[in-house]
């Protein structure tokens, strides 16, 4: 497919909040994201008069109107919804914390209290992006693709690593351990890689809400570059 050589409002599909992977059915996987993140970029998206699709597992704040809402619950659910709707927009920001495993068997009743011990057993789930960048070159597709990376150490080295494996355009990485910033927070401390250099390109720090802003603007900046490459 040609690439347009003039700018563009681009639409966005944004993927927020945890995953939950049922063991059984009152206990889950899962961690403590809380789905703000996407939230702020998804309703900065709206603001500058963009189509906005929310993949949302928690539905813990007031939306601006404008934004469609698809929710989700495992990871598993998260990627039949993306890749049903990954056509029909422009970007994709993958700002949902999926677990990168489930428990191998699922009980359909609650698991009583027997043993003082047992082995729970765990299946990788899929790679969502990793998986739609794939779907995306098969088919010689455009879209931007942005990732989020939560790390606790090697920062930078961890970022670029998925930013490469996973054949994506960005990514978005921020220490998750840091005392009041990434999740369960209203705060963030992130730096943004893409494949022009080795270090970060850029990094913002502050209230989710206001960072959110910026990462958008050098989101549909790169955008602008990669539809005239």
């Amino acid at each position: 497919m040609p690439r347009s050589n003039k700018k563009t409002q681009p639409s966005f599909l944004i993927t927020a909040g945890p995953t939950r992977e049922y063991l059984d059915p009152v206990r889950f996987i899962s961690n403590p994201s809380t789905g703000k993140m996407g939230i702020a970029l998804a309703e900065a998206a709206v603001k500058k008069g963009a189509k906005v699709t929310l993949c949302l597992s928690n539905f813990l704040d007031s939306l601006s109107i404008g934004i469609r809402t698809k929710g989700f619950v495992t990871a598993k659910d998260l990627l039949a919804l993306v890749l049903s709707e990954i056509t029909n927009h422009d970007i994709l920001i993958m700002t949902a914390a999926v677990s990168d495993y489930r428990p191998k068997k699922f009980s359909y009743h609650k698991k009583k209290k027997t043993l003082e011990k047992i082995t729970l057993e765990l299946t990788r789930n899929p790679d969502i992006l990793k998986t739609i960048s794939n779907k995306i070159i098969r088919e010689k597709k455009e879209c931007f693709l942005v990732g989020f990376a939560a790390e606790t150490n090697n920062l930078n080295e961890f970022a670029r690593k998925k930013l490469i494996e996973k054949k994506i355009h960005m990514i978005i990485a921020n220490h998750v351990y840091m005392e009041k910033k990434g999740f369960n927070s209203d705060t963030n401390n992130v730096k943004i890689f893409t494949h022009e250099k080795k270090n970060a390109i850029a990094s913002f720090k502050g209230n989710k809400k206001t960072i959110s802003k910026n990462i958008l603007e050098l989101i549909i900046k790169k955008y602008n570059e990669f539809i005239i490459t």
